[in-house]
């Protein structure tokens, strides 16, 4: 990309910086991290391989028809090939059918979406896997950059409210009338 950076759009900057990421422009903590997140997307997909959800998105992508015979990409669960964008469809479905998918701040779950669709474009270009890594890195990175500015961050609290240690006390306790020592000791043994 040309020019001031200031007259691009957003979606040019990123689509710049997406484009432009190669597998040497990784540090070695960052292509750590992408292949733990690709393995685990592809463990959690392991473990879905026999919900119901994944076989009627196999059967949805596939229209009634057969598994191509080549091309395409391939349907993890099954194993058979379909369009890649259908491939994509089938594999986010396993990946996420157990609600095992990643997070990032609470606000998302980017890689029941990016792994499949980038393991889909992958094997239809026959791209090898430094490429994949990168393609990976930069989609996680377009993903929560766009998430963190631009989704509202949500309270992750738990739903039942929760106590101090002073409100956790006896209500004799809290109010400074205790008592004697001896009727707190018969208090907490009559509770045990």
């Amino acid at each position: 990309m040309t020019g001031d950076a200031a007259t691009h759009t957003l979606s040019q900057r990123l689509g710049a910086f997406a484009s432009g990421l190669g597998a040497g422009d990784l540090p070695d903590a960052v292509a750590d991290k992408v292949k733990a997140l690709l393995l685990h997307a592809l463990m959690v997909g392991l473990s879905s391989h026999a919900e119901s959800d994944v076989s009627l998105a196999e059967r949805v992508a596939l229209g009634g028809a057969a598994p191509l015979a080549s091309g395409g990409a391939r349907m993890l669960a099954s194993g058979g090939r379909a369009p890649r964008r259908d491939a994509a469809f089938v594999n986010s479905v396993l990946m996420h059918a157990r609600g095992q998918d990643d997070s990032y701040r609470m606000l998302t779950h980017p890689g029941c979406a990016i792994v499949p669709a980038a393991l889909a474009e992958a094997e239809g270009r026959g791209t090898d896997g430094a490429s994949l890594l990168a393609a990976l890195a930069a989609a996680y990175e377009v993903h929560c950059r766009l998430a963190r500015d631009l989704v509202p961050p949500r309270r992750t609290t738990a739903s039942a409210p929760r106590r101090s240690s002073a409100s956790s006390a006896p209500p004799s306790r809290r109010r400074g009338c205790g008592g004697s020592r001896r009727s707190r000791r018969r208090t907490r043994s009559r509770s045990r």
